[in-house]
Order: C-alpha cells, then sequence, then structure tokens
C-alpha cells in the first residue's frame, strides 16, 4: 500500500484535468512537451522521471488495485478520488520527508550514483593492493569517468581519505536508517554490495519504496555537492559536465532554427516534420525556457483571453478552455499560454521556497 499511497497523493493533484496516465508519464519522465508541462502546472515537477523503468502494467496494477479498494472510480475518460481518498491524502505521507527534484536531477542521478559507487569499490580494492576484481558496473561511460577521477585525484596515494571524509558529509545528510539502507548498496573489498531486492528484504519494505529512498537520498547529496563543490571535489568531479534540465534533442534543434529566423511553417518543411510536432517542440521551449518570447504566436489580446478564461473556470482542460474562447484561438496558443503561466509561477514558488 506504501507505493499506492504515493500515486494517490500525485493523483489528486490532477483529478479532474488529466488521465491517470499523465501521473504514469510524470513518474517515468516521458520526454514529451505535454509531460513536461503538466510537471510544472500540476506542481509536480519534483516527481518528473523518478522511476524511469516504471512499466505501464505495473502502473495500471496499482491504479486496478486503489479502485478495488474504492478509494478511486472511473467517470468517462477520468479517475476521480473518493472521498476516503481524499482523507488519507491529509494523513502524513510516509514520502514527506524524501526530497526530490525530478525536474533538475533525475536525468544525472543515475549515472552519479553508478559512478560513486565504482568509484568506492575501485578505491578500495586499489588502497589495499587488489587491481583485479569484478566492477559493479560494465557501462563504459562509467568506467572511463571513475578511471579518470582515480587518476586525477591521488585517491590511491591518500588511502582514499578525501573520498572517505566527502562519504562521511553526505551520510550525515540523512537518518541512520536511510544511512544504512544507502551502505547495503556499496560494494568494497570487504563488502558485497546488496540488490535492490536483497535490501527490500532487510528492510521488510516494497522494492519501489526502497527505491525511492535511494533515488531521494542521491537527489539531496547532489543538491549538497552542487551547492557547496568546493567541499566535494572528488564527488564534484561526476557532476562537473551535466545539463540538469535540457531540453530534449529534437525540440533544440527546433530552438536553434527559431534563433536562426525561420517560421513554424518553414521548420517544419526543411526538418520534415509536422507542424504540430513543432509546436510540441516550441511548447516545451516556453515551459522550460522563461526568456523565450512567445508574442510572435500569441499576441497580449489572445494571451489575456485565455488567462482570464483559465482563472474562471479554474481548469487546465484544454477543451473546456477552447469552448470560452473566440473560434480563431487554436489548442496551441492555449498550451503555450498554459506553459508560460506554469513556468512564472514554477520560477516564483522556487524563489519563495514553496516548492516541493
Amino acid at each position: 500500500m506504501l507505493f499506492e499511497r504515493l500515486i494517490l497523493y500525485l493523483l489528486s493533484y490532477i483529478e479532474n484535468q488529466r488521465t491517470t496516465s499523465s501521473i504514469y508519464h510524470i513518474l517515468k519522465g516521458k520526454k514529451s512537451a505535454q509531460t513536461i508541462q503538466d510537471s510544472q502546472l500540476f506542481r509536480l515537477s519534483p516527481y518528473l522521471g523518478i522511476l524511469p523503468k516504471l512499466s505501464k502494467d505495473e502502473f495500471d496494477y496499482y491504479i486496478d488495485r486503489l479502485i478495488s479498494k474504492g478509494l478511486l472510480f472511473n467517470s468517462g475518460e477520468l479517475t476521480y478520488l473518493t472521498e476516503e481518498a481524499h482523507k488519507l491524502n491529509k494523513e502524513e505521507q510516509w514520502f514527506s520527508n524524501l526530497y526530490f527534484n525530478g525536474e533538475k536531477y533525475s536525468q544525472i542521478a543515475l549515472p552519479f550514483y553508478r559512478k560513486l559507487q565504482l568509484l568506492v569499490q575501485s578505491t578500495s580494492h586499489l588502497i589495499k593492493g587488489q587491481n583485479n576484481f569484478l566492477p559493479v558496473s560494465d557501462n563504459d561511460e562509467v568506467q572511463r569517468d571513475v578511471k579518470n577521477v582515480l587518476k586525477e585525484s591521488q585517491l590511491i596515494s591518500s588511502n582514499g581519505e578525501g573520498l572517505y571524509q566527502e562519504l562521511h558529509q553526505l551520510f550525515q545528510l540523512v537518518d541512520e536508517k536511510r544511512a544504512n539502507l544507502m551502505m547495503m548498496s556499496f560494494t568494497g573489498a570487504d563488502q558485497v554490495g546488496l540488490s535492490l531486492n536483497q535490501i527490500a528484504s532487510e528492510f521488510n519494505q516494497p522494492e519501489r519504496v526502497v527505491q525511492l529512498h535511494i533515488i531521494s537520498t542521491v537527489h539531496l547529496w547532489i543538491e549538497y555537492i552542487l551547492k557547496d563543490h568546493n567541499h566535494f571535489p572528488v564527488c564534484y568531479k561526476f557532476l562537473m559536465n551535466r545539463n540538469e534540465t535540457s531540453l530534449t534533442h529534437s525540440a533544440q534543434m527546433t530552438y536553434e532554427k527559431i534563433d536562426q529566423g525561420y517560421t513554424v511553417e518553414q521548420i517544419a518543411y526543411v526538418r520534415h516534420l509536422k507542424r504540430s510536432t513543432i509546436e510540441d517542440h516550441i511548447v516545451e521551449i516556453a515551459t522550460k525556457d522563461q526568456a523565450f518570447k512567445i508574442d510572435e504566436y500569441v499576441s497580449q489580446r489572445v494571451y489575456s483571453l485565455i488567462e482570464d478564461a483559465i482563472n474562471r473556470l479554474t481548469t487546465k482542460r484544454l477543451k473546456l478552455i477552447k469552448e470560452q474562447l473566440p473560434e480563431d484561438v487554436t489548442y496551441f496558443q492555449i498550451r503555450l499560454t498554459l506553459a508560460r503561466l506554469g513556468a512564472e509561477r514554477h520560477k516564483q514558488e522556487v524563489q519563495d521556497g514553496q516548492s516541493f
């Protein structure tokens, strides 16, 4: 029920606005303009991409369980929370103390974690003069970056003292239970790291719950390393070339064409893509880049009309908003306005410290 409680909590943010699939796409980190926009519109950007390997079958299994328990019910294409579900969401949640920043770190968290695991293993073995060992990761990028750090950091000649001090600081950021959980996942010369399934058995918790504890801890570690990287010179090497909030590759290509003065029609023609695809890219750009000007696509008059309709209806459902507007206002203009409004609110919340 623990993982189901998280899903139930997230569903409360999109109730009567989006289908349950939108939560699935947010958790999985689907690289689409709609998912990126929804994550900001519904204040769910911390959870964006935190479970990239979550399957639709598994997600739907939990939705069906919540329905069978009388916590959700379907009406048309949307799913609603029952009164009992709303009561549960008001209670203290097991994940309320977990820190997530999926919008910034979902793309870099797992590679960083894998590199740190291999660095700990390598340092432990090499200090003991054990040059032959089975690495915990066979990923080429992970192995290459760890080898570079070992060469640059003189970890072996210092008996790993610098790395030890950095890890000591990082483990102090979490409580004893989470620290023990994280320690179990590391392999050294004298310890074999446990798998996710084995750690879950040790703590008598579902695998997804253990996984979320690990992801949360890694996000927290990255946050502190980036804030004070001078105190984490070894760990920071794995984050120096990060790209936290990059656009999808295709959207970036469209952005470059826009900077060159191309129109939507021209970009669609030279890239051999549909106009709707280019419009998706522009919505994604507006969501990610506050400096991007949308005036060419949405006049101030239309922007105001759409904003008034959104505020009056208190909804983000495109069809309902469209019905309240002049016929010549397009869905693209509505999505672009929603993207800009969501991005502005998100920026303000971050500045005010109100984001999750």
